[in-house]
Formats: structure tokens, C-alpha cells, sequence
């Protein structure tokens, strides 16, 4: 079977298909997948293919400017040098980067943000412009004559280029851009090309290759997000690989992926592509390349190959043949290879690489993979809860900070005045945000408080976002191995249980994956980054972390009602309390209005949401609480925060029950049910809106016509309502309610004025209407 196996490797185009079919229908195919891609010794690669034979498309469509990055120069950069390293002719590359030969800026980058920067503007509406703003260049490659990455461009490649390709040649297609998930599915997943909604589908890139002289394979190299979705141009669904096309990408066809920033700094050098590389620079084997990018990218990422897409959906197909679960089928076939361990060598090799890299011990099923992808679900997504309130308290002390910094030092509110700014340059504008960076930092320190604070918040945001950042990491690290365990499930597929023509499908798509470019090998690969801090030791630390929480949305109090209590500007109204949360224990209800702990209200808008995830979880606190125009003292027990807040009730929908109200009557009789017989219309409104005033007369004959009750709510206070209600003179209606703490506008999802909500008399929504326009009525059904 040796002897077999090499010509593959060797990668003679199509010759060895002839001889790989001949073996297998000689019966000599039963472990002939023992080591995926090559018999050949680990590490061992095929003989490279000519430079002659290699023509090579090199994309990076960006889409616009503003998301087209300095990264993805820097990726065509080194594969422009990887080919031509590997010799091959100038004349037999093509690069499609953004909008071609034109001189017009169209690549951003930017000047990497200073931690003082962020520590002290971070959140700030300066902060993306004055530190580290964003410039734009023209796009350049050395001795290169760029091409638009449109896909006009690409077919007047293929009618000219394309053509003279001969059987035998490689087409190799790298893309380095962004990409889209499909909405229909995966074939319909995208490469973002040059211009408004430009794209190019997997179909579409299908029918592209399908115009190559016969005899021609492409192996492509792909690191934009859902890249995965182009695995499957290897076969139609449901059909097995024809190995005229195979790949390696940075992750399946359901996750973004990583490595793609506007700035130029080592630390951001990472990603699928960069791995690759590093690993094809040394020996010039892309499976080797992948390999070392499974073990040695620490992003999110999960790189595939078109083989492990193929096998996965080989086995789904046999597991509904055999009227098994996918799983249970694949753990089957696992448990036969483990059992020959010497048979499939490099594939469990490749497992434990994963497993020590990452912190794993190592896995042998499926089962054992999807429970602890479990696991690091139940903390992965409350750390990234907890970072995200983390930073938001760091960046509300930034703004209110600022604000002082401006309200001391007047001369900076002019020069950073919007018309200022806008006569300046990029240079300009990153010179200005250091010069207020040297004038606040001082300031600041003026105020140890403030500075202990920002201390203390920026440290807990990074923590608490290099955890969520690194749980991200290990969830891709499991999908790694996942993905491998059905790999080396499917080579057992094919050595024990697939036919012929299975067989010969995938020893030609296998064949085309072994590419080698003919490079010099330069020694032994990149080390990999150290290893991950241990799972207990990550543990541990988010515990350090975790915030407390009381369970409200709030928003500032208006000025007037400042004004009118003599409070701060820290004081926030209470906009919803979530039920069951500390807020709700503690009595706290819509439309009260928190001024802070006793002798200590708080100063700064938002400051509440900082005071009380530092606070010690399980212990009672006090607050001073305005509620109908009184001080009040409520007692409050915080708990750990939930790391998913509670879902809000959703806005109901016509046929749904209408949701009882919460309000007080201002006149009339609240209904306590609505399903009493009784047709009601709930009118949403406001003293000072003048549309709801103009609907008036058409809502209370409609009423009269139907035999319905109005119940009109606001949002406003007793006295502007009373007041209003003395001085109308015209008809209103009998009910009026007042919504003090907005709960039932929150709970209809009423979101302007007037609204109204036809409720029948079995209690259910019949209509929902948002304003009025005197033309068409109410609009409401009969």
C-alpha cells in the first residue's frame, strides 16, 4: 500500500488516480486512510510541484475603505513573497486588492492606541478620533500592477489568464478579506469584494472555476470570516469531492474569524493567516501549514481543510443509512481506531497536540467534546457579560471625568470644538489627543479618589476581557478537536465501511490537499506561543472579577426634576426592575428615582451602575429613593451578577393576551381583566403631543361605533395631567391613566406617541397602530 500512496503524494496530477482506483479494486484498500492525506512519515513532505505549473489569484476585496485593513495588505504582502520565494513566474500571479491601479485612498490604517489613552478617554466621543485616529492610504505592492477585486475583474481574468491554463497546472486562490454568512445557507456564504453589497458566493465562485480548462485543480488558502462555507466546493450537497477543488480555511462555515485590524503592531499579528504562513515559509507544505495552525493559533478560530468538511458530511450521509445518530456513529468509529492505534498515528498525534496546547486532557469521543463545550458555555458567556460592564463602568467615570476636566479648563472645550477638528489632519488630530492626554493625566492625578477608581475599573475591564477573550479560545480550541475526531472517525469510515468510488472521491481530494510549493526548507517551524494559564487558575480569577448586581434599568433623571428636588446629577430614574432580582426584594419599582447611600449621593451620571457591582455580593446596603416626591430609605441585598441579564417581557403581538396594566387611575375604573366581553382601546398619549390631540375626534367615534372603552395612559406626573385635563375643553375620554414608572409603555413596547392598542373582548390583541395622519384615519379593523 506503500508503494500506492506515494504517487499520490508526489501529486502527479490525475496520473495516480488511475493506479490509487486499481489498488482499491484489487482489495487493497483497507487501511489505506491510516494517515489522512500522505503514508508518508510525519513531517515527511511529497514532492513539491514545479513553479511552472502554479498560477496563483490573490484577492482582497475590503468591501469600502473604512473596513478595508492595513492587515489585509500585509497578508497579500507575505503570500506575494511566498510565491515568489517559491519561484514562481511574475506573469502567472494575479492580485485583486480592493479598487486596483486607482490612486484614490482606499485602505485604512491607524496608529495604535497608547494604554494611557484608553485609560483616560476610553468611551469618550474624542476617543476614535484623537487617539489612534484612522487615516487612509492607497493601496501598493512592490513591482505589481493591481487589479479591481470586483468580480467583473475576476471573469476578464478567467476569459484571458484563465484559459491558458493547461491540465496538470494548480490554480492556487488565497483570499484574505472579510467575509458573510449566508442566509439560505453555506453555499451561499461570501467573499466581500471591492464595492457597495459586492460579493462573491461560494455558488458563484463554483461557477467561476467551472470555466478552468478540464485538467486544472485549485487549492485555495482562505482566512475571511464563514471562509468554511467554501469546503464545499469540492462536491455538489449530497455528492461526493471530484478533488478538482480543495482548500484550507480559517473556520467552518458558522463562525467569524480573526486577525483583522487597521493598525500595524506585532502584537495583533495573529490569526489563520499568519499561522500558515509561518509554517509554509519553513517547509512549503500547506498541510503542514495547517497542522501547525490548528495548535499554534490562539484566536477564536477553528481551521477545516475541505477533507474534514467532506468526511463530516460522508458520515451524516452513512449515519441516516445506517439509522444511527451522527454522533453516536462517529463514537463508534472512533472506538474501532483507538483500538488501532498504530493505524492512525498521526490523527491521535494531532489530538493531544490540541489538548496539551490548550489545557485539555485529551478526548476520544464526541460525547466527551460537547460536554465540555458545556462547560465552557455556562462561564464563557457571563465573562463576557461581566467585561462588557466592567468596561461600561470604566467609561462612564472616563466621560464624567472629562466633563469636569472641560468644565476647569475651558480653553480645551474650543479646541476640541467640532469645527476645530475638522480642519485638522489625522497627524494633527492624533497630535492634539497627546497633548490632552499630557494636560488631563495630570489634572486627574490631582483627584487620588478618581484615580484609584480608574485604576480599579480599567484593571477589572482588562482581566475580566482577557478571560472572556481566552474562554473564546478554548471554546475554538474544542471545536479543534471536535473537528478532528470526526476526521479521524471518517478515515475509519473509509478504511472499513466506504465503497470503491467513496474511496477513489477522497484519495483524489487528499491528493489535491498535498500541495507542496517548491521552497528551500529553511529548519524547524515557529515555536508555539506558550500554553493557556490553567483552567482552575482562569476560574479562580473570574471569581475575582465577578460583579455584583441589584437588577434594574435605569436612565438620568431629567434636569427638571433635579431641579425641582435639589438633587445631583448622579441621581437616575428607575426605567424597570427585573422581577426576582435584588431591586425587586428590595422594593424598588418603576419610576422611582435613586439618589445614592446616605451622606453620599452620587455625583456623576450612571455612577450607580460602578457603586454597585463593587460591592461586597450577599451584604446589605442602604439608598435614599425618591418616590412620589418623598425620601424614602430601602435596604438592599446585592447578588452576583447574572452574566445573561433576564429577558424582558416582549411586546405582545396581535392574537396574543393583552398584559394587565400597571398604572394608577388618574379618573375613571381601571379594568382588572380584559376578557370580560368588553371591546377596549388602550390610547397611548401625551399633554403635549399634538397628533395625539388631532386623533381625538375619530378615536371617540370610532369608540361610539363599536361600543368600546378608551383607556387613555401617560407617562407623565399628576399635576401636568390634572392641569392639562381642567383646561381641555373638548370631549376626552372617561379613563385616564397615569404610567408612572413607564412599566405598561415598556410592556407594550410603545415607543412614541400616540399609540394604539385594539384589544377584543376575549382579551386579545386584535391591533396595534403607531400614530396619526388625519388622511387615513385610525385605521383600525371593524
Amino acid at each position: 500500500m506503500l508503494v500506492c500512496m506515494r504517487p499520490l503524494s508526489s501529486f502527479r496530477p490525475f496520473g495516480c488516480a488511475l493506479l490509487l482506483s486499481a489498488a482499491i479494486l484489487a482489495g487493497e484498500g483497507c487501511a489505506l486512510f491510516r494517515s489522512s492525506s500522505s503514508a508518508l512519515p510525519e513531517g515527511i513532505a511529497p514532492t513539491a510541484l514545479p513553479a511552472e505549473r502554479i498560477h496563483a489569484v490573490l484577492i482582497n476585496g475590503g468591501g469600502r475603505r473604512a473596513q478595508n485593513y492595513l492587515s489585509h495588505r500585509m497578508h497579500l504582502d507575505r503570500a506575494l513573497a511566498l510565491l515568489r520565494e517559491a519561484h514562481v513566474p511574475e506573469s502567472q500571479i494575479s492580485v485583486f486588492a480592493s479598487d486596483g491601479p486607482s490612486r484614490a485612498p482606499d485602505l485604512a490604517t491607524r496608529r495604535p492606541a497608547s494604554e494611557t489613552g484608553e485609560r483616560l478617554l476610553g468611551g469618550t466621543a474624542f476617543y476614535n478620533r484623537l487617539v489612534g485616529p484612522i487615516d487612509f492610504i492607497n493601496t501598493t505592492l512592490p513591482e505589481v500592477t493591481l487589479q479591481p477585486a470586483t468580480p467583473a475583474a475576476l471573469d476578464r481574468w478567467m476569459a484571458t489568464e484563465g484559459q491558458k491554463l493547461i491540465p496538470g497546472d494548480i490554480l492556487f486562490l488565497y483570499v484574505t478579506d472579510h467575509g458573510t454568512r449566508g442566509k439560505a445557507g453555506p453555499r451561499q456564504n461570501a467573499i466581500t469584494m471591492w464595492g457597495k453589497d459586492s460579493a462573491l458566493t461560494v455558488d458563484q465562485l463554483d461557477v467561476w472555476l467551472k470555466k478552468l480548462p478540464k485538467g486544472v485543480r485549485v487549492v485555495a488558502f482562505m482566512s475571511q470570516c464563514f471562509s468554511g462555507g467554501f469546503a464545499r466546493l469540492a462536491a455538489a450537497d449530497e455528492a461526493l469531492p471530484d478533488g478538482r477543488m480543495c482548500g484550507y480555511f480559517a473556520s467552518t462555515e458558522t463562525r467569524p474569524a480573526y486577525g483583522c485590524y487597521p493598525e500595524a503592531r506585532g502584537g495583533a499579528d495573529i490569526g489563520h493567516s499568519v499561522r500558515m504562513f509561518e509554517a509554509v515559509e519553513t517547509r512549503g507544505w500547506l498541510a503542514e501549514g495547517h497542522r501547525h495552525a490548528v495548535v499554534t493559533d490562539f484566536t477564536p478560530d477553528v481551521p477545516i481543510r475541505t477533507s474534514d468538511v467532506q468526511l463530516e458530511l460522508a458520515l451524516k450521509r452513512e449515519a441516516v443509512l445506517e439509522g444511527l445518530p451522527f454522533e453516536e456513529l462517529s463514537d463508534v468509529l472512533l472506538d474501532e481506531a483507538f483500538a488501532e492505534p498504530g493505524q492512525y498515528e498521526p490523527e491521535i498525534r494531532q489530538l493531544d497536540r490540541i489538548s496539551a496546547a490548550f489545557g485539555f486532557a485529551g478526548a476520544r469521543s464526541l460525547t466527551e467534546v460537547d460536554q465540555r463545550l458545556l462547560q465552557i458555555e455556562k462561564i464563557a458567556t457571563p465573562l463576557t457579560e461581566w467585561s462588557q460592564a466592567w468596561t461600561a463602568a470604566h467609561h462612564d467615570l472616563t466621560r464624567a471625568n472629562l466633563s469636569r476636566f472641560l468644565d476647569a479648563r475651558p480653553t480645551w472645550r474650543d479646541r476640541l470644538g467640532p469645527r476645530e477638528l475638522d480642519t485638522l489632519d489625522v497627524n494633527g488630530r492624533a497630535a492634539l489627543g497627546d497633548d490632552l492626554i499630557a494636560d488631563l493625566g495630570p489634572w486627574t492625578a490631582r483627584s487620588p479618589a478618581t484615580g484609584e477608581r480608574l485604576e480599579l475599573l480599567v484593571e477589572r475591564s482588562e482581566v475580566s476581557d482577557a478571560l472572556a477573550y481566552r474562554m473564546e479560545v478554548r471554546e475554538a480550541a474544542l471545536e479543534r478537536l471536535r473537528a478532528q475526531l470526526i476526521r479521524l472517525a471518517g478515515l475509519r469510515w473509509l478504511d472499513t465501511r466506504a465503497d470503491t468510488s467513496q474511496k477513489a472521491a477522497f484519495l483524489a481530494l487528499f491528493e489535491c490537499e498535498d500541495l507542496v510549493l517548491p521552497l528551500k526548507e529553511t529548519g524547524a517551524l515557529p515555536p508555539a506561543p506558550e500554553n493557556l494559564a490553567s483552567w482552575d487558575d482562569d476560574l479562580d480569577l473570574a471569581r475575582s472579577v465577578l460583579p455584583a448586581w441589584m437588577g434594574i434599568q435605569f436612565e438620568p433623571a431629567k434636569i427638571a426634576l433635579r431641579n425641582k428636588y435639589n438633587l445631583t446629577e448622579g441621581a437616575v430614574l428607575v426605567r424597570w426592575v427585573y422581577p426576582g432580582s435584588p431591586a425587586a426584594k428590595a422594593g424598588l419599582v418603576p419610576g422611582d428615582v435613586i439618589i445614592g447611600p446616605p451622606g453620599a449621593a452620587f455625583a456623576e451620571p450612571a455612577q450607580i451602575r460602578e457603586w454597585v457591582m463593587l460591592r461586597q455580593i450577599g451584604r446589605e446596603v442602604e439608598l435614599i429613593v425618591l418616590r412620589d416626591g418623598a425620601q424614602i430609605r430601602t435596604r438592599l441585598v446585592p447578588a452576583e451578577h447574572p452574566g445573561r441579564y433576564p429577558d424582558l417581557p416582549r411586546a405582545p403581538r396581535k392574537g396574543t393576551p393583552a398584559p394587565a396594566l400597571q398604572v394608577d387611575a388618574q379618573r375613571g375604573t381601571i379594568p382588572k381583566d380584559f376578557a370580560d366581553g368588553r371591546r377596549r382601546i388602550l390610547f397611548f398619549w401625551a399633554t403635549w403631543c399634538a397628533p395625539c390631540k388631532a386623533a381625538l375626534p375619530d378615536l371617540l367615534d370610532w369608540a361610539a361605533d363599536h361600543d368600546a372603552e378608551i383607556i387613555a395612559i401617560t407617562d407623565e406626573p399628576a399635576e401636568p395631567v390634572t392641569a392639562f385635563l381642567k383646561s381641555w375643553k373638548d370631549a376626552f375620554p372617561e379613563v385616564v391613566a397615569r404610567d408612572r414608572g413607564r412599566a405598561t409603555f415598556l410592556r407594550y413596547g410603545v415607543s412614541g406617541t400616540p399609540n394604539f392598542v385594539l384589544i377584543g373582548g376575549d382579551g386579545r390583541i386584535e391591533a396595534i397602530r403607531t400614530g396619526y395622519n388625519a388622511g387615513k384615519g385610525l385605521r383600525l379593523p371593524d
